[in-house]
């Protein structure tokens, strides 16, 4: 857990770097005009890796859909958001999410590549597409998360973009800790 928090606070500051290296709020040539709120969806699939304490840890494949992006951009490079990345995976015939609801700043290192961290609230439960279950267990705790992206089509105000996310979350589930790590591929599409 120190490890990534230090790995947060690493790019945090590099975020803040690269906002200090443009303080006369101009853009560049060519750089893409992004101003006031942001709004993002991303959609794709990874692999979440779970461990209990005591326990070994358990791998499963992850659908990773409605990852919702909403912020407000601080300067021309750099955002402040409301992340809730989630995904779904099977465990023990049994269909859950692990999610999140994050605070992020998110800063573009060039006109197309941008990188983001944030921390916030962790959560397990049900996904919010299954009904079945009639007793819903809900689990929560604290998260942090690192991310990268490259905007490959803009068109106006709008982008596409791949992105790459690790997600950690440590909560406990019926007394018992649980730590889980979830790692994303995801495509990407934004309003500036």
């Amino acid at each position: 857990m120190k490890k990534i928090i230090l790995i947060m606070v690493a790019v945090l500051m590099v975020c803040q770097l690269g906002f200090a290296q443009n303080s006369n709020g101009k853009t560049q040539k060519n750089q893409t005009e992004r101003e006031g709120f942001i709004f993002g969806v991303a959609a794709g699939g990874g692999a979440l890796l779970s461990k209990d304490k005591g326990l070994d840890s358990e791998s499963y494949g992850r659908i990773s859909v409605l990852n919702l992006k909403v912020g407000f951009m601080i300067s021309p490079t750099t955002a402040i958001c409301l992340h809730v990345p989630s995904g779904g995976h099977k465990q023990n015939d049994e269909t859950r999410a692990f999610e999140a609801s994050l605070i992020t700043c998110q800063h573009w290192f060039t006109n197309r590549f941008w990188s983001s961290a944030g921390l916030g609230l962790a959560m397990d439960m049900p996904p919010f597409y299954d009904f079945s279950n009639d007793d819903p267990k809900f689990y929560f705790g604290t998260a942090v998360s690192i991310g990268a992206g490259y905007e490959f089509w803009k068109k106006g105000r709008f982008a596409m973009d791949v992105q790459g996310r690790v997600l950690y979350g440590n909560y406990d589930v019926e007394g018992v800790n649980r730590q889980s790590t979830a790692f994303d591929l995801l495509i990407g599409f934004n309003w500036y």
